[in-house]
């Protein structure tokens, strides 16, 4: 059963994010590149990999008349409003930030041959720079600003990417699931394991890393070898999951616990080999969990220890709405307490067994367990039966609304009741199924899970049955914003709730999958058909993506291939792609920003939230001021791939062996 406290409204862990997580895109599409082909290598200045015409079939030259944006204010005012007026003019402007110029991006003197066509960049630490592409080229600079080339034609046709956590531990994709691993100074062939292209590869520690490509692959590198990348335990049994913000916990049988906390899988050390339950986190850092054998645990991060009460009884749920004010209930009618300093055996109002616990806002408790037997009250007035909802069943779940308006119990057979105004009542169920946990954010939007893979949605008006892509247990759910909810069972199943659909978020999607960026210990990846992942530790998972309006007062889904993903910051990213698309991620969900641009944007990179370029078809360059998106002039027409920077300096590569430096 869930036992979670109420998150952070719409921020995705990614979780799952799976946490996060989620909504994935429409499947099906096709790459824009030629799929790595060595035979289609692009040199021509005339069109891009996609075939696409250039906008303009001449440079575009800077204006001398463009160097600024316009004239000083305060030289207007003095000339033409007048001192006093002027004097006003200073003022109002003194308190107006200034938005960041962008730059002009200036040839590099590679003296690199044209027949180059560079897909990649990578500039770390000290102006190291290493540049892959066409022919299986590796080329690199070192910060005295002299090229050389380091590898060319050995047995690789192409190389789409390169990245890796630091000078020293450079990782390059490519064609036929070509992977070289090396540094500024070499480079060596290395297994992925596959033999598909690889689109993208992204270093993040020694020992962490992930390459994506076509058909949805997705690897992961441990330190010694790539392999395919996955959620947690598949042979795992969950019971009980919690979240808050970015951290979530899991529990289930043989005492496994597990925190999802945006860089990885964490194990906790419970101590303990008995079946745990539930589990309960009011601020993502103090845990309490509960099962068999009265087992009671409580403590911070990845530490918990347990508490003997004497108790020999499965111990179900837990729940709280103040780090001093915690409950727990078994069989037996088991009634435990947490006070903030020790747990504490609690005069029980029955015998029969309690397997769902739910505290208010305003501190008040409701017990429900066998026969739909309710109560309510709390450690210090008692607790009274105030209902006998399903006479030989049972009810295991309870979940209440912030402001305790409207209470949902959910149990065997599928039975779902609702206490609104002080009174219970039947709702009109659309299973017979047992159903083994609720959630909701809202009187209208309630999630309830159970056996064979079920998922009944109320949004406010009726339940309905929504499919899932599994049919094991689901025996957990958890949500903080109508489009992100976690679920979890038996068999390892983790789900993701994105909006409208629930995904699993140990597997991804079959569409190529493009580029890969991380940020604060989530890793993304884009791709065909507006495909967007995130993995926050648990596995991956879609966020939700704007729609196109239509004319039914619907949306249609975006169908444009996403090339390119920078993150700002775990609420603020952007992704870029065919025909200009850009969408721009607010921590709930990527909305679609609207341009006068349509050329094809092929890769991102920022040194702040509001210092952003993007690049794409005939040395088209953009930047993001943090207000609007402004053209960039260049000097050339060439198709440019890749963008990308150290915090200080920003290199941009392309075709005809072209290398751009940002010049301020």
């Amino acid at each position: 059963m869930s036992r979670m406290s109420f998150g952070e409204s719409g921020r995705l862990l990614t979780m799952l994010g799976v946490a996060g997580l989620w909504a994935s895109a429409a499947c099906g599409g096709s790459g824009v590149d030629r799929e790595g082909d060595a035979d289609a290598k692009d040199t021509s200045a005339e069109t891009d990999s996609a075939g696409e015409m250039p906008e303009d079939t001449a440079p575009d030259v800077p204006d001398a008349d463009d160097a600024d944006d316009a004239a000083d204010v305060g030289d207007v005012a003095d000339a033409e409003l007048g001192e006093e007026v002027a004097e006003v003019v200073a003022d109002v402007d003194e308190d107006v930030p200034e938005l960041p110029k962008p730059g002009t991006f200036v040839s590099d003197e590679a003296d690199l041959p044209d027949e180059y066509v560079f897909k990649s960049v990578w500039a770390g630490e000290a102006g190291n720079i290493v540049a892959v592409g066409n022919d299986g080229i590796v080329a690199s600079q070192s910060p005295d600003g002299a090229w050389k080339v380091l590898a060319l034609e050995q047995g690789v046709d192409l190389l789409n990417a390169v990245h890796g956590h630091d000078k020293d531990h450079l990782f390059a994709v490519g064609i036929d699931g070509a992977m070289l691993q090396g540094s500024t100074t070499s480079f060596k062939r290395l297994s992925s394991g596959v033999d598909d292209t690889l689109w993208a590869v992204h270093g993040i520690a020694e020992d962490r890393a992930f390459a994506v490509g076509r058909g949805g692959i997705i690897l992961s590198w441990d330190g010694v070898r790539w392999a395919p990348s996955t959620g947690a335990d598949a042979s795992a049994v969950w019971n009980g999951i919690s979240a808050k913000g970015t951290t979530v916990a899991l529990v289930g049988n043989g005492g496994q616990a597990v925190l999802s906390r945006g860089g990885g899988i964490e194990p906790v050390a419970t101590g303990v080999g008995w079946n745990l339950h539930g589990v309960h986190t009011l601020d993502g850092d103090e845990f309490f969990a509960v099962g068999d054998q009265g087992t009671l645990l409580h403590g911070t991060g990845t530490s918990w220890g347990a508490t003997d009460l004497g108790l020999v009884v499965s111990l179900r749920d837990v729940h709280g709405v103040a780090a001093d004010d915690v409950y727990a209930v078994g069989y037996g009618g088991s009634v435990v307490h947490w006070d903030g300093a020790s747990w504490s055996l609690e005069e029980s109002p029955t015998t029969s067994s309690l397997l769902g616990v739910w505290v208010e806002g305003d501190g008040d408790v409701v017990l429900v367990g066998q026969d739909g037997l309710v109560f309510e009250g709390d450690r210090v007035r008692g607790f009274a039966q105030t209902a006998e909802l399903a006479l030989g069943g049972e009810l295991v779940d309870v979940w209440g609304t912030p402001d305790d308006a409207l209470l949902i119990a959910v149990g065997a057979q599928g039975r779902i009741f609702a206490r609104a105004d002080g009174t219970w009542s039947e709702m009109q169920s659309p299973t017979s199924q047992a159903l083994e946990s609720v959630w909701g954010t809202s009187a209208t939007d309630i999630w309830a899970v159970g056996r064979s893979g079920l998922a009944v949605h109320w949004d406010g008006e009726a339940w309905t049955r929504v499919e899932t892509p599994v049919t094991a247990l689901i025996a957990a759910v958890w949500g903080d914003s109508e489009s992100r909810y976690l679920a979890a069972g038996s068999g390892g199943t983790l789900l993701a709730w994105n909006g409208s659909a629930w995904l699993s978020v140990a597997s991804g999607t079959k569409n190529n999958l493009r580029a890969l960026e991380s940020r604060d210990g989530d890793v993304w990846t884009v791709g065909a058909q507006a495909t967007i992942l995130r993995f926050n530790g648990l596995g991956w998972g879609g966020t939700k993506v704007q729609g196109i309006p239509n004319a039914d007062g619907g949306e249609d889904p975006i169908t444009e291939e996403l090339f390119a993903v920078w993150m700002a910051a775990r609420d603020d990213g952007w992704a870029v792609g065919e025909n200009g698309r850009i969408l721009h991620w607010d921590g709930t969900m990527w909305a679609i920003v609207e341009t006068e641009w349509t050329t094809s944007l092929r890769g991102i990179y920022g040194l702040a939230s509001n210092d952003v370029w993007a690049v794409g078809t005939a040395g088209h360059i953009i930047h993001w001021n943090g207000e609007a998106w402004e053209k960039v002039p260049t000097t050339t027409i060439a198709t440019l791939y890749a963008i990308h920077g150290d915090g200080v300096n920003v290199v941009v590569v392309g075709d005809l062996g072209t290398v751009l430096r940002l010049d301020r």
